[in-house]
């Protein structure tokens, strides 16, 4: 992707929700560039991305289109998650944020 198409955006510290921070400041950012609409991909680590991605469409709104990127985690073999504490671990505090997120 060329450099000049990335803009990072800070979010801020949080102590919770820091990915609905993250999500915030993008939609600050998008709205205060008069970006209404169009497509976005979220590149994260593939036991974040399910609730990353719903979270993320939650604040950026309808109007926008978002993809997600689900990258390789870094700490075990992700077909393999089971077998470490790091990948149980992962995908256990995941689900349950997830499903906490949803309801």
């Amino acid at each position: 992707m060329p450099q000049e198409r990335l803009v990072p955006v800070p979010a801020g510290e949080a102590r919770t929700e820091r990915t609905r921070t993250s999500a915030a400041a993008l939609r600050s950012e998008l709205d205060r560039r008069g970006a209404t609409g169009g497509a976005l991909d979220l590149f994260t680590e593939d036991a974040h991305a399910r609730r990353s991605r719903a979270v993320f469409a939650d604040e950026l709104g309808p109007e926008r289109r978002l993809g997600v990127v689900a990258l390789p985690p870094t700490g075990y073999v992700a077909d393999e998650w089971f077998r470490s504490s790091a990948g149980v671990k992962t995908t256990l505090v995941e689900f349950f944020a997830w499903a906490f997120e949803a309801f």
